[in-house]
């Protein structure tokens, strides 16, 4: 039953994405971590592999994506991302796993502009290619050894495998102050829940360099006061969603909170209108959590600096 529920909660929750948070051009499917969260708008699904339909040898590639679905802001770098994909098969029968990976580029005209971030995406993207890579390596390796020999016939084993690995990216703002993206590694067989990964990147595109969330916060004690509502109001949805009874609920006073962020047990981007922070699964709940809270809350300034962005309008903004 718990299954099921967090199977739909799955798909429920993935059209419940109530902001505006804009995607690169990216091939992906749900937003994060499958709660009814504000979280990143939705990109469009990838069409299905064909090696998938008709088994065939093990394929690697490495594709870029129509230049014309792009998001692109209105001043800034203009970006696009490029795709890869590894699908390997036994005994061209069954497919053993299936990792796909976006990663984020500078068009070239934008690569001239803004060398030095061209140089860190290009960085972030080997990197992710890397991972990837090695990843469907040790997958393939671990079904062989783990996953097939449990089977009398590669038939049946096909009611586990493939084990599916999909890293994907969400435009969270592009202009001319900060280049704000989240990814997701999402992974699961076909008969067990999926785990999550995430990170986030806010590149100042001048300098290339990352923003840190303590270079907009002018207060820390103001900061979490305002963010505690929404803490909570999150994880009392996400938790009724699941089915997390209240008893077996975490504790979610300000000391948790507090000492979570001064751990750094977070990912986070910056928004248009305000910053969304990213928990990861297990942080609180077995599920990601995404909390939100607009620049515009901050009405006496004591948690916010006042180049944060309040003056910045978009629709780009999670609720």
């Amino acid at each position: 039953m718990k299954k099921k529920l967090m199977k739909m909660t799955a798909l429920l929750l993935s059209a419940a994405l109530v902001g505006c948070g804009q995607s690169a051009p990216a091939p992906a499917e749900s937003g994060p971590a499958k709660e009814e969260a504000a979280a990143p708008s939705e990109p469009e699904k990838p069409a299905e592999d064909d090696a998938q339909a008709e088994p065939a040898a093990d394929t690697a590639a490495e594709e870029p994506e129509e230049s014309a679905a792009q998001a692109q802001a209105v001043s800034g770098p203009k970006v696009y991302i490029k795709s890869f994909s590894d699908v390997r098969f036994e005994d061209n029968k069954i497919c053993l796993m299936d990792y796909r990976a976006d990663m984020l580029y500078l068009e070239d005209a934008s690569a001239a502009e803004y060398p030095l971030l061209d140089a860190e995406l290009k960085k972030l993207a080997d990197e992710r290619l890397e991972k990837t890579k090695r990843y469907a390596a040790e997958s393939e390796e671990w079904s062989k050894a783990e996953i097939l020999p449990q089977y009398a016939t590669l038939e049946e084993a096909a009611e586990t495998l493939p084990e599916k690995s999909e890293y994907k990216l969400y435009l969270r703002r592009n202009d001319e102050k900060v280049l704000s993206f989240l990814g997701i590694r999402e992974t699961s067989l076909k008969d067990s829940e999926a785990s999550y990964e995430l990170e986030a990147h806010n590149f100042d595109p001048a300098t290339g360099k990352e923003v840190q969330l303590w270079d907009l916060v002018k207060d820390k004690e103001s900061f979490y006061t305002l963010l505690l509502p929404h803490f909570q109001e999150r994880i009392e949805k996400v938790a009724g969603y699941n089915g997390i009874m209240t008893e077996d609920r975490p504790d979610d006073s300000l000391e948790t909170l507090t000492d979570i962020m001064e751990r750094g047990d977070f990912v986070w981007t910056w928004d248009p209108q305000g910053i969304t922070l990213g928990f990861p699964p297990y942080t609180m709940l077995p599920v990601p959590l995404y909390v939100t809270v607009l620049f515009a809350e901050d009405t006496e300034g004591k948690a916010f600096i006042p180049d944060a962005g309040k003056e910045k309008e978009s629709s780009w903004v999670m609720y």
